[in-house]
């Protein structure tokens, strides 16, 4: 039998690398995580980031890299990722081995399985900022896409950023939602957070936004959403990506 459109298959063989795979409906879900007895990584800032295919084709997207040299480095910072910064930092620095043991370098992302289609990443890395501040991300996987819930706790005003990449044929914003096409389908991401407002890049000179890199050397013209703001904390996001006109059949 084949799977129902809201059933999720987990793919979990690689975990003990960092990586989990769901499959649901036309979806499949890439999670990026971290060992918990592991205090390195592989240099690339993208714990809780994720990748998100429909028909088998990349949509939310990891950027790539263009190039290794010092002025390029910002393909490899949290930016460049589906993921949250917070006063311009993720959950984790980019070199551990640089920094005094007094410094916090714990680079673990504690992902549970909360049920068939809920999985949770705990990111405590961002305590280093400020004592207590810490992310959980859930990622919700629907009948017609996915819903991602951002938990931020600690105290006092920050900058948070959140980033989505994506390739569309086109995409549109206004406010704290977004309109774009994808192999044929109408997709809607929503912020629903009061006063959201989500700003768009699309091939943004002298910047690594609106750019992805399927091969070193050379960009392509992408999209990418941020939504920026000053918040007090704890903070709740959350974040719909959903189908709202299905390709049409053949």
């Amino acid at each position: 039998m084949g799977m129902s459109e809201t059933e999720t298959q987990f793919d979990d063989r690689y975990l003990s690398d960092g990586f989990l795979k769901a499959l649901w409906g036309d979806f499949a879900l890439f999670l990026f995580t971290n060992p918990l007895d592991r205090q390195f990584w592989h240099g690339h800032e993208d714990i809780g980031g994720f990748a998100l295919y429909y028909k088998r084709s990349p949509f939310f997207i990891d950027t790539g890299r263009f190039s290794y040299a010092a002025a390029e480095g910002s393909w490899a910072e949290p930016c460049a990722h589906n993921a949250v910064l917070v006063d311009g930092m993720g959950p984790v620095t980019r070199r551990t081995g640089r920094y005094i043991k007094e410094y916090l370098k714990d680079c673990t992302a504690h992902l549970r399985i909360i049920s068939e289609g809920i999985i949770e990443i705990q990111m405590p890395g961002y305590s280093r900022i400020t004592p207590g501040l810490g992310l959980l991300r859930r990622f919700q996987m629907t009948r017609d896409g996915l819903t991602i819930e951002d938990f931020l706790s600690g105290e006092g005003e920050h900058r948070v950023q959140t980033y989505f990449h994506f390739r569309a044929e086109s995409c549109s914003v206004e406010g704290g939602k977004a309109e774009l096409r994808r192999k044929g389908a109408l997709f809607l991401i929503s912020a629903e957070e009061t006063d959201a407002v989500l700003q768009l890049d699309h091939h943004k000179p002298f910047s690594n936004l609106g750019w992805r890199c399927e091969e070193y050397g050379r960009r392509t013209p992408s999209y990418t959403i941020r939504h920026e703001r000053r918040a007090r904390l704890p903070l709740a996001s959350r974040y719909r990506i959903e189908v709202m006109q299905p390709p049409c059949a053949a």
